[in-house]
């Protein structure tokens, strides 16, 4: 039971990794990796640069509070479970917050693709959707996404 229920967990933390393949919105939004990538191309501003820069740095600060308290909460839940009975309730409560956490996370992470999106010209957007589409000749895939 113990090995199920923390195999479960896993699954749902991994849900967001597997999702990325099958992501109905991220066609419609753009890395930030991808708008540094071709900030020349682009004709990136100076002032879109720091708009995008303070959307990643506050989306990070974000992220890496949430990482920290999702590996606590995640610790406090396999203790929970580690024993010959489990408090249902307890565990559940538990996992709420584990929950909230993640929601936190993908909170920040479309809060920060609304920005960077929001920052760039229809022209921009073109251009960056464009190149996303088109297939790299030399690895069969497109410059961004890794599969």
């Amino acid at each position: 039971m113990k090995r199920l229920l923390i195999g479960a967990m896993l699954l749902l933390l991994a849900a967001p990794v597997w999702a990325q393949h099958n992501d109905p919105l991220g066609d419609h939004f753009f890395p930030p990796e991808i708008v540094m990538k071709y900030q020349h191309d682009i004709n990136l501003t100076a002032e879109q640069k720091e708009t995008i820069k303070h959307a990643v740095q506050t989306a990070q600060e974000t992220f890496t509070d949430a990482n920290w308290d999702i590996q606590d909460a995640m610790h406090a839940m396999s203790e929970m479970v580690s024993g010959e009975r489990v408090d249902e309730a307890k565990a559940l409560d538990q996992l709420e917050q584990v929950l909230d956490l993640e929601r936190r996370i993908k909170r920040a992470q479309l809060t920060l693709m609304i920005r960077i999106k929001n920052t760039l010209t229809a022209e921009q957007q073109q251009f960056l959707r464009t190149t996303l589409r088109t297939p790299n000749t030399s690895t069969g895939s497109n410059d961004f996404w890794p599969w």
